[in-house]
């Protein structure tokens, strides 16, 4: 069986048809899941028979599956190192190929593949294309699809087929620490700053070195491992009227496990402002992560030092940066209407003029 359609799932239509190769309509979609929304599934006959339900709000999101009121599965987002992947918890389906590119295939795991999911030129038009082995996974096959391609907007901050503003570096930043690029003397096997982060110690630090060395990437994944409130200022735009707002919610209900702190470019704060945080980091109300491009030992009060440790993050090698430029032009490749290419030594060019800068080189 073979569904067809011309919108793209996360874009601002209302409503749209899902129909087969007579042009006769199978489902139509109701609802906008962009932002946390529901899709609603309607049969030909207008009946409603399904809903995928955005759950989970973040970097990684999750969509629940529901068949009428039955809840038939929850599509996860997983990374392993650069490349994405998705599983169907409650079931034994899974989604194999490239789904950024529209070429990839819905797998069971007893029964092989289900469904594949494609992109054909119908018309003059863009027209994507769900071939379904068994009609009566039509409507699973319809909900996965409608959930993997909703996390794209989710990702990018879109609202429809425009090329997303949101700036590369950003979008390839990864989510654990076997993703990020370079600094293997700190995150490598046995460093360090990974064996604080897997034990998970609240330590108070310092991340120094180069702009686009991953000093804001590995705040982040610390971050995202903690149980406490996170908070992020920038000193170059901060005031001390902010650090004293994020006192105030200290043993409070906003932050029940603690606070903490991510502050870049922390050589732009004054010594006022960094004396401001002492007492809440020495009682363990307030973690501190820190990060600058200057000299610590020359910009950081001493006090706010000696209750810290320091991480040196060194330019990044061309040969550990190949993979995230290779990640950047495979998603302006998603990203652009017209087909895009590039000549073998163009990835190892870009990484290896860029200075050790992951973010020049994107």
């Amino acid at each position: 069986m073979r569904l067809l359609f011309k919108q793209r799932f996360f874009s601002w239509f209302d409503s749209y048809d899902i129909y087969d190769d007579n042009g006769a309509t199978v489902f139509t979609v109701e609802g906008k899941l962009a932002w946390g929304h529901c899709l609603h599934i309607l049969n030909a006959a207008g009946e409603h028979i399904g809903t995928v339900q955005q759950r989970v709000l973040t970097f990684l999101p999750k969509f629940d599956l529901y068949e009428f009121d039955r809840c038939i599965g929850t599509i996860k987002k997983e990374f392993t190192f650069f490349v994405p992947h998705f599983t169907v918890e409650g079931s034994d389906w899974a989604v194999e190929g490239q789904f950024m590119e529209w070429d990839y295939a819905i797998v069971s795991a007893s029964r092989g593949t289900v469904a594949t999911i494609g992109k054909e030129l119908f018309h003059w038009t863009d027209t994507y294309v769900i071939d379904v082995a068994d009609p009566a996974d039509a409507l699973h096959a319809l909900m996965v699809v409608l959930a993997i391609d909703a996390e794209k907007c989710s990702r990018s901050n879109c609202g429809g087929d425009s090329m997303s503003t949101r700036p590369l570096a950003d979008e390839i930043r990864p989510q654990s620490l076997d993703e990020v690029v370079g600094q293997r003397h700190l995150i490598g096997p046995g460093g360090v700053l990974r064996r604080l982060i897997d034990a998970g110690t609240s330590a108070n630090m310092i991340f120094y070195g180069p702009s686009g060395t991953g000093k804001t990437t590995i705040a982040n994944i610390i971050a995202n491992k903690t149980n406490k409130t996170l908070y992020r200022l920038n000193a170059t735009t901060a005031s001390l009227q902010d650090v004293k707002d994020i006192i105030a919610s200290v043993g409070t209900l906003m932050a029940p496990g603690g606070i903490l702190l991510y502050l870049d470019e922390i050589q732009y704060f004054n010594k006022k402002q960094q004396q401001s945080l002492l007492e809440f980091m020495e009682n363990g109300s307030i973690t501190l992560i820190a990060s600058t491009t200057e000299n610590p030992f020359f910009y950081v009060y001493n006090a706010l030092l000696s209750r810290s440790t320091v991480f040196e993050f060194k330019q990044v090698e061309p040969r550990e940066l190949l993979p995230a430029v290779e990640r950047a032009l495979g998603i302006l490749k998603e990203r652009s209407p017209l087909p895009l290419a590039w000549e073998e030594g163009v990835p190892m060019l870009l990484a290896t003029q860029c200075g050790g800068d992951v973010r020049k080189a994107i």
